[in-house]
């Protein structure tokens, strides 16, 4: 499957080798939860990309965000209402994650903090449950493996999952995402991505 690239019209479409998706377009805003998020702008892709991760983490209690039949609706009803109170917090993944302990039912720990121009697999952790927040410098997106499958949720874009055995399929698109987005900010090729992974406990 592929999907149109809204990033860069001069790459080709975006996560090509991706199994199956759910596509989420348009709803990368302030949902307007209540007066507390008044003021939180348009893109909050950071704190969206936060709830999807506490999600991820504790997939094993409830799998609906990594799951292509209920995505949607943990995206409409939970995900991105949490990403709104989660972007009023500023930073990224640490932060956002450190203001949630202690409400999710489960714990986590900080496993690594990965920069490169370009993801290699090897950087990734060996482990089946982890998750991590990918700063594009100017977007956010998650990664993440869970119950035998790899995951990319783009914010803009939506879930996209890969079999096990294609986990360098999940890193290539990943890799092509960051570079369609940096030539469309018209960002140089000194820029990097920032992973900080996480592991639940």
């Amino acid at each position: 499957m592929s999907h149109t690239n809204i990033y860069s019209p001069s790459h080709a479409d975006l996560f090509a080798a991706a199994a199956s998706q759910c596509v989420v377009r348009g709803k990368n805003n302030n949902p307007g939860v209540d007066a507390d998020t008044e003021n939180v702008g348009r893109g909050i892709c950071s704190g969206i990309t936060s709830a999807w991760l506490a999600a991820l983490l504790s997939a094993g209690k409830d799998p609906s965000a990594t799951e292509v039949a209920g995505f949607s609706d943990a995206f409409d009803n939970l995900i991105r209402f949490q990403g709104a109170y989660l972007r009023e917090l500023h930073g990224k993944a640490d932060v956002h994650l450190a203001a949630l302990r202690g409400h999710l039912g489960f714990d986590f720990e900080e496993l690594e903090q990965v920069q490169c121009r370009q993801l290699q697999l090897d950087d990734l952790p060996d482990s089946q449950h982890w998750g991590a927040y990918v700063s594009l410098r100017g977007h956010a997106v998650g990664v993440g493996r869970f119950n035998g499958r790899w995951t990319i949720m783009d914010p803009n874009l939506g879930l996209f999952l890969y079999p096990d055995v294609q986990g360098q399929a999940m890193v290539d698109d990943l890799n092509h995402l960051a570079a369609s987005y940096w030539q469309r900010k018209g960002l140089g090729e000194q820029t990097q991505m920032l992973l900080q992974v996480f592991e639940p406990l």
